[in-house]
């Protein structure tokens, strides 16, 4: 626990907002991995803390969503909710699977906010290149192609 502890000590002050929603993926696959283990060790009451922390961390990303923003709000929404059902039925069944299931399905989605992440480095790394200025851009006229630098 301690190593986890002082990853996130480490990790969280440097982490943009995509990082920490990553984060926060980490921790609910934990969590379910952590109850998982529980059942399957007959821990009634570490499988119940392990669940009530996943729900608080669904309950953390979910109450951030911009419903404003568009359509992706509302399928996070309702992935968010699916998880939750999952993760109660899995606790009231003392399910090892369906806490599997869950791990699995959430590591899914963390792949690809971790995919979003790794596009936005590169689009902010892409931004910060050299401009016209400096004299080595793209030229954006048409007769020149674009295979064409100016100078």
């Amino acid at each position: 626990m301690n190593g986890a502890l002082e990853y996130l000590r480490i990790q969280v002050p440097t982490a943009g907002p995509l990082g920490l929603v990553i984060l926060l993926y980490d921790t609910l696959v934990r969590d379910c991995c952590r109850a998982r283990e529980a059942v399957l060790r007959c821990d009634v009451e570490k499988r119940t803390a392990e669940v009530s922390h996943a729900l608080l961390v669904l309950q953390e990303l979910q109450g951030r969503l911009d419903f404003g923003a568009g359509d992706v709000a509302r399928q996070l929404s309702d992935f968010y909710d699916g998880t939750r059902s999952l993760l109660l039925e899995a606790s009231l069944r003392g399910s090892g699977d369906l806490f599997q299931r869950a791990a699995d399905n959430i590591t899914v989605v963390r792949a690809a906010w971790a995919e979003a992440e790794q596009r936005f480095r590169r689009a902010q790394t892409t931004a910060s290149q050299p401009s016209a200025a400096s004299g080595s851009t793209p030229s954006s006229d048409p007769a020149e192609g674009d295979s064409q630098w100016s100078a």
